[in-house]
């Protein structure tokens, strides 16, 4: 059983990501990668991992971990775990042959490279959190999605967190984005990034949009999701490296309904998951210049718009998750990772 309390710290986070959540499981990670943060706040917003792992549910395990694909014989003891605070020691990547190291939630990175600034047709956002790290590959897709926004005119992009400087564990945010390949794009689009450049603290500042008022249901903001939306999150996860893109449940359930009769290939590649109401998730597969990389699961056949979607919706599968975050208490602490993460989480 997974066990976990998840205390959501609202739902719109005014710009965060909505899982930005500390301490717990890293296995919660491996689909977008809440952490946990012990509290007694309302279990309104308490996530639907436990059923999904407890309870069978409809989320295969291998959307929320590398469950099924072995790790790295060569992992480190739990006293060799690097926390957080290691890993956010470092504020340059590790030298060397690009690689994306390990799993996406107990991996790293090596030779990564810092995502410019601003670039055609995207800015960067939170520049204070030092994520924008990532992958060559990472970074290239990110440079032809922003010029393809641009020049299709759906317009300037604000681009999330990526990773740290050698992947790693998080001290807030995400139990994932560790091995240089996820990377969390906003859907909001703010006029004032359409028309100039942002400052410093304006990055900080504006908030993302929440296109999910309510929790648990279908329900979107309609003056916020839009055409545009639909649009972006197609180019997003129509390029052929992308692996999967995680999204709230309310908006892979717009998407089917607007896109059901056509069944595009991308559809099928976007995935429902808690939180996601102001962001996308994109995730890319392992490079083949990454032996070490260790890539999910497959993708389940069909496009994700049948039973195992409604399954989301539920009483029944939001009392069972309330039930079971309610029996757990425990704190597995910094995953294990690959020796060779071990090897640059703590050389300089």
């Amino acid at each position: 059983m997974l066990r976990a309390i998840l205390w959501f710290e609202g739902l719109s986070n005014r710009g965060r990501s909505p899982c930005f959540l500390r301490r717990g499981p890293p296995t919660l990670g491996g689909m977008h990668g809440c952490r946990i943060r012990w509290g007694r706040g309302s279990l309104a917003a308490v996530a639907w991992v436990s059923v999904a792992i407890a309870g069978g549910g409809a989320i295969q395990a291998s959307e929320i971990t590398n469950k099924n694909s072995a790790p790295s014989p060569e992992t480190s003891t739990r006293e060799q775990r690097p926390d957080a605070r290691v890993w956010a020691t470092h504020s340059t990547p590790f030298q060397g042959v690009p690689e994306a190291i390990g799993g996406f939630s107990d991996g790293c990175v090596q030779g990564a490279e810092s995502l410019p600034m601003d670039g055609h047709g995207y800015q960067v956002m939170r520049l204070s959190r030092n994520r924008y790290y990532g992958h060559p590959r990472l970074l290239n897709y990110i440079r032809n999605f922003g010029r393809v926004s641009k020049d299709s005119g759906l317009g300037t992009v604000l681009i999330g967190d990526l990773g740290l400087p050698r992947g790693g564990w998080m001290q807030s945010g995400h139990a994932s984005h560790q091995s240089g390949l996820d990377v969390d794009i906003w859907y909001d689009q703010p006029r004032a990034a359409q028309q100039r450049k942002l400052s410093r603290k304006e990055r900080e500042r504006i908030s993302a949009q929440n296109l999910v008022p309510v929790s648990y249901t279908r329900k979107l903001n309609r003056k916020a999701f839009t055409s545009n939306t639909v649009k972006l999150i197609e180019l997003a996860a129509s390029a052929p490296e992308v692996d999967r893109v995680f999204v709230n449940a309310a908006i892979k359930a717009e998407l089917c309904r607007l896109q059901q009769e056509k069944s595009p290939e991308w559809l099928r590649k976007i995935r429902p998951w808690y939180g996601h109401a102001d962001h996308m998730h994109v995730r890319l597969g392992c490079p083949v210049d990454s032996p070490k990389c260790r890539p999910q699961d497959p993708l389940p056949p069909g496009s994700g718009c049948d039973a195992s979607l409604d399954w989301w919706f539920t009483a029944d599968a939001r009392e069972e998750a309330r039930k079971n975050a309610l029996k757990a208490r425990e704190n597995p602490g910094p995953p294990a990772v690959p020796a060779d993460c071990m090897r640059l989480a703590t050389q300089q």
